[in-house]
């Protein structure tokens, strides 16, 4: 999620030769789209059970929490902006963190939070903390360069994409799944920058060799790399939260995709749509963002059975067809453009009809 996004964002930046500016542009609505539906589905499925807003007693003002970290937030402007503009400011990415870490430092001891001021021992032993936290990206980082020099050495990563290209029948859409169900493969029970290292070399090749752009195609293999965290039989991030939950690992992950599952479509939403990666003007990276939420949450009805009121297996039916209808890209066959309008124009009906019954009800 940008602006400040993890460290495959850089390694991304590095294999695309772009700037970091560059790959955080391109995140912005595919995570947009993605918060916004994991808020739609957890939402609705809290008015189908009837769960009202939580009752916080002596809930803290926002100024004073405002008053009491004013200057945390200094340092992250600090490292966005040199991030984002470095022919201004002219500091290299590694100096910028050092200088940012640098200023964290001088705040806590200046200031410190609460009227608590940190003192030396506290911030020793937090820069021997952030050291080992970083030591396993460093190891990470050199193992998965030794992985892709093997596979560039070898020729295996050019032999797996004529095959995958050759298994595919130059067909985009076949690839795009084939690719798509083997980076969840790779990706299982393994780290982010791992999975991207992997992906990126052995399988996005294919996808620009049929015509999908660089940042598209390692923006496609890094979702569904990752989308292996949620996905059953290896979920680690689901079997996390299951122990967290004190519930069934296995059920938590099938959970884990019902609430995800138009993750499964935006990555191949912004490949056949490059305006979701902000490529063309701004009016239509508007637009098909709109649409997408429209269907995302026309979608998510469906899947729980509740949009401002129990669903039937017939308004399911309806309300998941005209999602699939808004979902699929516009460009993504011949009359895909005509489908998509049917899609829209039956949401807005849909909607408008359960609205319509609502406000009978309540009168």
């Amino acid at each position: 999620m940008p602006p400040v996004m993890g460290a495959a964002a850089f390694i991304m930046a590095e294999f695309l030769q772009v700037k970091y500016a560059a790959v955080a542009l391109a995140a912005v609505l595919p995570s947009l789209l993605y918060y916004a539906a994991l808020f739609m589905h957890v939402d609705l499925e809290a008015a189908k059970r009837h769960i009202g807003a939580a009752q916080v007693e002596a809930m803290p003002r926002f100024v004073d929490i405002l008053k009491s970290g004013w200057h945390f937030p200094l340092p992250i402007v600090f490292l966005i902006a040199t991030l984002v503009w470095p022919e201004t400011f002219g500091i290299p990415i590694e100096r910028a963190a050092v200088y940012t870490t640098a200023m964290i430092a001088a705040l806590s001891l200046a200031f410190g939070y609460r009227g608590k001021r940190i003192g030396l021992r506290e911030l020793g032993r937090a820069v021997l903390d952030t050291g080992l936290a970083a030591l396993d990206i460093v190891l990470i980082g050199a193992a998965a360069g030794l992985v892709v020099g093997v596979l560039s050495v070898s020729g295996i990563s050019f032999g797996l994409t004529l095959q995958l290209i050759a298994l595919a029948g130059d067909n985009l859409f076949l690839l795009m799944v084939l690719t798509a169900a083997i980076s969840i493969v790779l990706g299982m029970g393994m780290p982010t920058v791992s999975v991207y290292v992997l992906t990126a070399t052995l399988l996005a090749p294919s996808l620009v060799k049929l015509g999908v752009t660089p940042m598209a195609a390692h923006m496609f293999v890094m979702y569904f790399g990752m989308l292996s965290m949620i996905t059953p039989p290896v979920a680690i991030a689901a079997y996390a939260a299951a122990n967290i939950a004190r519930v069934p690992g296995w059920q938590t992950g099938w959970t884990a995709v019902a609430v995800g599952w138009s993750s499964f479509f935006i990555p191949f939403l912004f490949v056949l749509e490059p305006a979701l990666l902000m490529e063309g003007p701004a009016w239509l990276s508007a637009w098909h963002l709109a649409r997408n939420l429209l269907g995302i949450y026309v979608g998510t009805a469906a899947v729980i059975g509740y949009g401002l009121r129990p669903f039937g297996p017939v308004q399911r039916a309806l309300f998941g067809g005209a999602a699939l209808a808004i979902l699929i890209p516009p460009n993504a066959f011949p009359g895909a453009q005509v489908l998509d309008w049917i899609g829209l124009a039956g949401a807005l009906v849909l909607l408008g009809s359960e609205f319509a019954r609502r406000r009978r009800g309540a009168g």
